[in-house]
């Protein structure tokens, strides 16, 4: 019949309920300061403003990403594409672009760039190596200043884990802001970019006064265990945490059977 409680039998046919006796034990628990990084709070007002002043200064992006596909789809379906292709302006890429950074791997490259020196030995000096591009072309970009992601549209969380410590060891300051929940939507329609939830903005872009004002108000990325401080390295004692949990109480003859299997 189901539902009822398994027993064992005696020899005289009385059924006797078996309960395995457990004890309490102690297990312990290496602390891993690694997972132990927190982003820094954007509260439900400025978050909504952040997002609103990104999607007004990457309105030219889209105007120009739309006017570019225009101009492709008018050549591919034009009988007389060499010559109504001369016929339609090119458009003018904008200023805006030369300032922000889209998706993960152009914002994570553009960080690296910028990362402190602090990783570096100091008897590695990097080879210079050689080049033919115009000095204009060598011409240094001006750092990223804040990284704006829209954390809770983007999974797996993995594949932001590492932002955090790029902004920390930045050889210039960089906020890292987290977007609302639906800001995936919203970027993405802003620039005409599928699926952009990642911008970086660099220092000095144009029409971005107000959103760097904002920015104040967000906390540093504080990593304990990274500190930056050209002190040394510092002793940091470990620390192991107890969690209380139970284990079954083993009789003699069960040790015995287990030493022997």
């Amino acid at each position: 019949m189901s539902g009822q409680t398994p027993s064992n039998k005696r020899k005289g046919g009385a059924d006797v309920i078996t309960e395995q006796k457990r004890r309490t034990v102690y297990r312990p628990v290496l602390d891993n300061p690694l997972t132990k990084v927190l982003w820094p709070p954007v509260s439900a007002d400025d978050g909504k403003l952040f997002v609103d002043l990104l999607c007004s200064i990457l309105q030219p992006v889209s105007t120009y990403i739309d006017q570019k596909t225009k101009i492709k789809w008018h050549k591919k379906k034009s009988s007389c594409a060499s010559v109504e292709g001369e016929q339609v302006q090119k458009p003018l890429r904008p200023e805006v672009l030369n300032y922000l950074t889209f998706g993960i791997n152009p914002t994570t490259i553009a960080l690296e760039a910028q990362t402190s020196s602090v990783y570096a030995q100091s008897s590695y000096v990097t080879p210079a190596l050689p080049t033919t591009a115009p000095s204009s072309r060598r011409k240094r970009k001006n750092p990223i200043t804040a990284v704006f992601i829209a954390r809770s549209d983007i999974t797996p969380a993995i594949l932001l884990s590492h932002f955090p410590l790029l902004c920390t060891s930045s050889s210039s300051p960089v906020k890292l802001v987290q977007l609302p929940k639906g800001s995936m939507g919203l970027l993405a329609q802003s620039t005409g970019i599928p699926g952009l939830g990642i911008v970086g903005i660099r220092q000095d872009c144009p029409g971005a006064s107000m959103l760097f004002n904002g920015l104040e108000r967000i906390d540093e990325v504080v990593i304990p265990w990274a500190k930056f401080s050209g002190g040394g390295n510092v002793y940091q004692t470990l620390n192991v945490k107890q969690v209380i949990t139970s284990a079954p109480l083993m009789n003699g003859s069960s040790k015995k059977n287990m030493d022997n299997d």
